[in-house]
């Protein structure tokens, strides 16, 4: 078979395009009816007709004539004369007729001739147009429909490629397919509703998985009347998209009030109408409501009125107003006015309302039709009530037994009606700020109260507080505020210094820091030593709170002690003991030794030294090993009035070192490592 030296361009190539921009993958169908070998894809439809696309740019004023054939026969000429594609964009035009502009919307083109060029660039968008539009794949030549299609069976294509002369020029484009018609669905579910003219159009359709609407790209919706058949709702392209199943689409219908009869269709790529949705009927009347009315105000008057205003409605064929009013904001609105305010009438004065609350005023616009706007902006107002209740009598408090304050008052009448009252707390010994704290969260109406402190958890324990009470009525007045004292007893210990530390200084005394309490009615601070060898507790002093510091110097190095400090409160409560231990010892460790000599005599190793330090040492250590730079194990040690060692186990060529301890177990910081030599008994 020849193949055509046109730009490759197969139908598998094609339908996946239509993937990229998001219209419907034709892929699962071109797979299901094109075979690798060819260049041929067919859709057939239910009348019979089987439409014959391929993927190739037919040169300008070139043609081609078509041929067909069933499995081995003869190839049969369909054509009666070669098919001439269209050669410029103007002959494009003519040939597409209404069409043209819904192409010309898709490629936003701005003349026939640059629509036409970009339909044979083989660009995306031209593509998409060539196999979305028949009418368009015809005019280029990528279409040629079959009119008597064997149906039902498997059938070869071939284009034979001619030139202006109808001569053959050596190619072709050459493909199988099975034509098996193919009709697709109708759409599901319509819903149809409408403001005025503009219609809003509702539907579902299968998904792109079902075999049966693979083909479907778009969708037509369709209207009629009584007096006219069916026409289109739309001329704008409404794709089918890949995950989609639900869809919208609005549009305007010609005339209100009369009846119209909606149906959607699906359209597959040949051009092909599926069967009607369900058919809707609806009256499409004018139902747009006036404009809502805004700057709606209402004030209350000294003579306990309301009186609301509002701007003239703009409405051309309005009839009048409705008065709308709620009770505070958890009531709904109800309707007021018996019949309509006349549209020149925009005040409203209500005499039915109550001193002491509020209302909200909505105000709504009629025409002469019945349609009712929204309810204009709520304008909020509060019949304003200047009595103001007497304060209450009798406030005492007192301790209960688990520590709460009992609070208890008489009333006097309130003209507008008890509200609530308004309980108030604050510290103000020692003083915590000036401002007081609400301490019932909830309404108040009972003449009891009992408060049970900060958080409902505790009171600071010597601390005087204030409370203060004030009745508020139903009118938003309050009375004076009445107030009581009271002092929580302090029976709670204060807390002990948070930090507590010990440390040697100048290796001859202790110095002690502590912080202070978290209690802020600690007066003072106890400190005490207890000498841990004798048992000997001693009270060091008592501090005042300002001070962080004591040095004790009445230690002696070596020896150890354990010292104890607390926090005293205001009323004498003292707090447990923070404590902490020291064994006193001097600022650094003992000298190294000098002259050390160690000598291998008698099977054993002989090891003598000076002390450098001997009011400080109380022994020493000696460590060995096998070669200078090794490590060194212990292998010894000696009182402090000693100056030798013998290392029964010791040979000729180890290494020792000296180390001398203090009291404390501190060694020297450093020894030198000195070699044993062997030598005469009588030479060392």
């Amino acid at each position: 078979m020849m193949r055509s030296n046109m730009p490759e361009l197969n139908l598998l190539r094609i339908f996946t395009l239509f993937s990229s921009i998001i219209l419907l993958a034709f892929v699962d169908a071109v797979q299901a009816q094109f075979t690798p070998d060819g260049d041929i894809h067919a859709v057939v439809r239910a009348d019979g007709r089987a439409f014959i696309y391929h993927g190739e740019e037919i040169p300008l004023s070139h043609g081609f004539n078509v041929y067909r054939k069933i499995e081995d026969a003869e190839w049969v000429l369909l054509t009666d004369e070669p098919i001439y594609p269209v050669i410029n964009g103007y002959e494009f035009e003519r040939q597409l007729g209404e069409t043209y502009s819904l192409l010309s919307d898709l490629l936003n083109t701005d003349s026939p001739q640059s629509a036409f060029l970009r339909l044979r660039s083989n660009s995306q968008t031209g593509l998409l147009a060539s196999f979305t539009m028949p009418e368009v794949a015809q005019a280029v030549g990528r279409l040629y429909i079959d009119e008597e299609a064997p149906l039902g069976q498997t059938a070869s294509y071939r284009f034979e490629i001619v030139d202006d002369l109808e001569r053959p020029i050596g190619q072709v484009i050459e493909g199988r397919a099975a034509l098996n018609p193919l009709y697709p669905p109708a759409p599901e579910n319509p819903e149809i509703e409408h403001e005025g003219s503009r219609v809003t159009a509702r539907w579902s359709y299968v998904p792109a998985t079902n075999q049966d609407s693979r083909n479907v790209i778009r969708f037509q919706i369709f209207y009629e009347t009584e007096e006219n058949g069916p026409v289109k709702a739309h001329t704008s392209f409404i794709a089918r998209t890949d995950q989609q199943t639900d869809y919208l689409y609005s549009f305007d219908v010609p005339e209100t009030d009369i009846e119209y009869t909606f149906s959607i269709h699906a359209i597959d790529f040949t051009g092909q109408l599926s069967e009607p949705s369900e058919r809707i009927t609806v009256a499409i009347t004018n139902n747009i409501a006036p404009d809502r009315i805004a700057n709606v105000r209402a004030e209350s008057t000294d003579d306990h009125l309301a009186f609301v205003t509002w701007p003239v409605s703009p409405s051309l064929r309005l009839e009048g107003y409705n008065i709308y009013r709620a009770r505070n904001d958890e009531e709904v609105y109800a309707q007021i006015n018996e019949t309509l305010m006349e549209p020149l009438q925009t005040v409203f004065v209500d005499s039915t309302v109550e001193p002491g609350t509020q209302y909200r005023y909505s105000i709504t616009a009629v025409d002469s039709l019945g349609n009712e706007s929204e309810r204009s902006n709520p304008a909020h107002v509060l019949i304003i009530d200047y009595r103001i209740p007497d304060p209450v009598s009798v406030f005492e408090s007192r301790i209960m037994q688990d520590g709460a304050v009992s609070l208890n008052w008489n009333t006097t009448e309130v003209p507008a009606g008890l509200r609530n009252y308004l309980l108030l707390r604050r510290q103000i010994q020692p003083q915590s700020g000036i401002s007081f704290t609400q301490v019932n969260s909830g309404p108040l109406t009972d003449t009891t109260f009992v408060d049970r402190g900060i958080g409902g958890q505790f009171f600071t324990e010597g601390a005087t507080y204030e409370y203060g009470i004030s009745v508020a009525s139903n009118n938003g007045s309050y009375s004076d505020t009445v107030y009581t004292e009271i002092t929580i007893p302090d029976i709670t210990p204060p807390e002990p210094p948070t930090l507590f530390r010990l440390a040697m200084e100048d290796g001859q005394r202790v110095g002690i820091t502590w912080n202070a309490s978290e209690d802020t009615d600690v007066t003072e601070y106890v400190l005490y030593r207890n000498h841990i060898e004798s048992g000997r507790d001693t009270l060091l002093s008592a501090f005042s709170t300002g001070t962080r510091y004591f040095r004790d110097e009445m230690v002696r190095i070596g020896e150890s002690y354990e010292y104890r400090i607390s926090a005293v409160d205001s009323l004498g409560n003292q707090s447990e003991f923070r404590s902490d231990s020291i064994t006193t010892q001097l600022k650094h460790p003992p000298a190294p030794v000098r002259n050390v000599q160690v000598a291998y005599m008698n099977n054993s190793v002989k090891v003598v030294w000076e002390d450098s330090d001997s009011g400080q040492v109380a022994g020493y250590k000696i460590y060995k090993a096998e070669v200078a730079t090794g490590i060194f194990e212990y292998v010894g040690e000696v009182a402090a009035d000693s100056r030798e060692f013998i290392d029964e186990e010791g040979n000729a060529g180890f290494w020792y070192k000296v180390f001398p301890v203090d009291s404390s177990g501190r060694e020297a910081r450093t020894a030198k490592a000195t070699q044993a030599i062997e030598i005469a008994s009588r030479a060392f």
